[in-house]
């Protein structure tokens, strides 16, 4: 009986320590670790160009200063790839230039290719890195948390929508945005009573507007970047709306609910937000 319990015991330590990352903890710590400064790491204009959860393959550009005599920024391409066993990161088209404190490059510094050698040991660094923020999310048991935030922000959804199939980020949408409770500031373009065009009656949700998520490279650091406004339609009963100027922030607090709309290339999802 000793035997069969010894295998038994190590059957399952072997499985705890070649059982992957899940999903939703690989993406919190991919993305907390492009968009957010640690103790040991700071990725500068760190944004997402693909977003693909099906595959869990996201690439992201960004750079990183190195400090020695002077100070050199590495700018580059990361793609990282969740497997079942463990989680691959590759660094590509990686350059460095000499760089003042804040990173940005210095007048007419000259721009180098790295070695192969070099890309390979940040390559390394950087996946132990995003260990450690896995890590620490688990930890703080606020993964749950910060995926819905993440994955609910519209920039993400227009990245996404871009990399998955319409299919995959439907069924996306469906399981992981859909009913959440979504937080997040837009700038008001315009507030109507919200009136069923059929009855002629107020809707039990009284106001409607829309508002624009607005993120440029000199946005907030930890968001992803919007190269174009993204429209969010709120319905509400916030008497807040009525007395809100139109261009001012407003911040959204409901439950999301996204559909696909168009036909074609010209397919894409609007996003709304029914507050109660």
């Amino acid at each position: 009986m000793k035997k069969i319990l010894l295998t038994v015991a190590a059957v399952f330590v072997n499985a705890a320590l070649f059982a992957g990352t899940p999903a939703k903890d690989f993406l919190a710590g991919v993305y907390d670790f492009a968009t957010k400064e640690s103790s040991t790491w700071k990725i500068y204009d760190g944004n997402f160009s693909s977003i693909d959860a099906t595959t869990e393959e996201y690439v992201f550009t960004g750079g990183f200063v190195v400090k020695l005599l002077t100070s050199s920024r590495y700018d580059f391409v990361c793609k990282v790839t969740n497997n079942e066993n463990d989680f691959t990161l590759e660094l590509s088209d990686v350059v460095s230039y000499a760089c003042d404190k804040s990173g940005s490059k210095l007048g007419s510094a000259k721009v180098m290719k790295t070695s192969a050698k070099v890309v390979s040991q940040y390559a390394a660094q950087m996946k132990t890195e995003i260990s450690s923020r896995i890590e620490a999310l688990q930890k703080s048991g606020n993964i749950e948390s910060e995926y819905t935030k993440i994955v609910s922000s519209p920039a993400f959804v227009k990245v996404a929508s871009k990399s998955m199939s319409d299919l995959a980020m439907k069924k996306f949408v469906e399981e992981n945005i859909n009913g959440k409770t979504v937080n997040f500031e837009v700038k008001l373009a315009s507030v109507d009573e919200n009136v069923n065009p059929i009855t002629g009656k107020t809707e039990a949700l009284a106001y409607k507007a829309r508002g624009t998520v607005e993120v440029y490279k000199d946005g907030t650091p930890g968001l992803l970047v919007l190269t174009e406004p993204y429209s969010i339609y709120i319905y509400s009963n916030n008497e807040k709306l009525l007395s809100a100027k139109i261009g001012s922030a407003y911040s959204v607090n409901g439950r999301a609910r996204l559909s696909q709309i168009g036909v074609g290339m010209n397919k894409y999802w609007s996003y709304h937000v029914d507050e109660e």
